[in-house]
């Protein structure tokens, strides 16, 4: 039986109806509290959700302070017996790398890996040293220095090679290429390293002290520089030879500090109208060529703001630094985890493809029957 073209039609049209309701294509966010503490910034966080992330205490003393987040506990580190630990990056095993310093004030380089923290530049051959990346292969890359200037290394196999060519080595993906960044003219360069050889990352026009930050294993390269004019402080993304500015929420002229990259390309971080002690920004997404502010994704009668998005795993949650919003000094670090996606606005074409499909072939066969 051919149905009744007019009964087709109504039947039809209620997804064009309902449609307006899903012009929101961004994806929207729940939000879960996973530290009480006031966290001071950024930490990182792996596929599996584990985390590592700083808070400051101010009694008796000023303290910097790290905090490991595994399967639901919280582990703070106890540091090599100075006033300030920091992790810079976790692998997928849950192994974090960062600094921490000494009683005398030097601060070493370390790994945190099941339960244990061990000094990956133990004695006194070198004044400070930083972990800043760890791939899932625990090849760990950094950067240390003497009495001069600072040097990259990658550490690998209980063994420390310093990297010369390079001023600072931040990220490492697990093809094993290395980013950061080295001196050029009294500037800084953003860089890629593999294999002994250094590539510039070319990234905006007019940019000035450029680093690379993080890269993933599709070879992208988030990073930031300062521009020339106006001398406000940007991130971009490289890849396929060529660099974007993620732009800013406050364009043209606002600040923009980028954090987190995944293996979809996805970015996080700060957007600021000003970098200052008391400038509370809003945290962003940076996805398919557009910035979005994170508060318009969540639930905003919980009363939070998002002021900074610290890092994105590859199931996209994402670690946040949220203040109270009539507080900017009350904060928390979040997770916050993508529920039920919206259709994106290619759906809508398909779905409108479709329903004019649907419409020719019931006409088609009114035409047979009739």
């Amino acid at each position: 039986m051919t149905p009744h073209l007019p009964s087709l039609c109504r039947r039809l049209a209620l997804p064009l109806l309902l449609s307006p309701l899903l012009a929101h294509a961004a994806p929207l966010y729940s939000m879960t509290i996973v530290a009480d503490h006031m966290v001071r910034g950024l930490g990182v966080m792996n596929n599996a959700g584990d985390m590592a992330f700083m808070f400051d205490t101010y009694a008796p003393n000023y303290s910097t302070h790290t905090v490991v987040y595994q399967n639901g506990t919280a582990t703070e580190l106890a540091g090599f017996g100075g006033k300030v630990t920091s992790a810079y990056a976790i692998n997928n095993s849950g192994a974090a790398v960062g600094s921490s310093r000494y009683a005398d004030s030097t601060g070493h380089a370390f790994v945190y890996k099941n339960g244990i923290m061990t000094d990956l530049t133990p004695g006194a051959v070198y004044e400070r040293s930083n972990a800043n990346g760890i791939n899932d292969a625990g090849q760990i890359v950094g950067h240390l220095s003497t009495s001069g200037p600072n040097q990259g290394f990658l550490y690998q196999n209980g063994s420390l090679s310093v990297l010369p060519e390079l001023d600072i080595a931040n990220g490492i993906n697990n093809h094993g290429e290395i980013i950061g960044s080295r001196s050029v003219n009294g500037d800084s360069q953003a860089v890629t390293y593999k294999n002994g050889a250094v590539t510039d990352v070319i990234t905006v026009a007019g940019g000035q002290y450029q680093t690379a930050l993080a890269i993933n294993d599709s070879g992208q390269v988030m990073g930031s520089y300062d521009t020339v004019v106006g001398g406000v402080h940007r991130s971009f993304i490289y890849e396929n030879g060529v660099g974007t500015d993620l732009g800013s929420l406050y364009s043209p002229y606002g600040n923009t500090l980028a954090h987190g990259l995944n293996n979809f390309g996805e970015v996080v971080g700060g957007s600021f109208e000003d970098i200052g002690a008391d400038s509370a920004g809003h945290g962003f997404i940076y996805s398919k060529g557009q910035m979005t502010d994170l508060n318009s994704l969540i639930d905003p009668v919980q009363g939070w703001k998002i002021v900074d998005g610290a890092s994105i795993n590859d199931h996209h949650q994402i670690l946040v630094s949220l203040c109270k919003a009539d507080d900017h000094w009350d904060c928390r670090a979040a997770r916050l985890d993508l529920t039920s996606p919206v259709p994106e606005p290619e759906t809508y074409a398909m779905l409108l493809s479709g329903l004019g499909l649907l419409g020719w072939s019931a006409r088609r066969k009114a035409r047979k029957t009739a």
